[in-house]
């Protein structure tokens, strides 16, 4: 299990060793985003990945209304929100690198990360894209 990220998630059964291992890997993930984001003062240039323009495009042509600054995780993780993240996603597959590795995601953006700020399991492509 060398490479936690390009793991099959339809192939793999919650498995402890497995989910600590997401959580890893989903834990350097926001330290090292956070770290950009803190350390950047124009936000409006900062770029996370060299699709982000295109991505926020895209996730703003699905999700018109969805506020950012404070996710709904109910909202998002609910077989609706499902059922409307899905395709979104799956249309990243081939152009984001690592679309489906776990994230952790801070739901109230003006707040650090914390046990009671964030939500793990939100694919890769999502985090750029909010």
């Amino acid at each position: 299990m060398s490479d936690i990220a390009s793991m099959d998630p339809d192939k793999v059964v919650n498995n402890e060793d497995v989910e600590k291992r997401w959580a890893e890997e989903a834990f350097k993930h926001a330290e090292t985003y956070f770290g950009l984001i803190t350390a950047i003062t124009d936000h409006s240039r900062l770029k996370l990945t060299k699709s982000d323009d295109d991505l926020y495009t895209r996730f703003r042509a699905a999700f018109p209304d969805m506020d950012v600054g404070k996710i709904d995780e109910d909202a998002m993780k609910s077989d609706a929100g499902k059922e409307k993240w899905r395709p979104f996603l799956m249309e990243l597959e081939q152009s984001v690198e690592n679309f489906n590795m776990a994230t952790l995601l801070r739901i109230d953006a003006s707040s650090d990360y914390s046990p009671s700020n964030c939500t793990i399991g939100t694919p890769f492509s999502s985090f750029p894209a909010l």
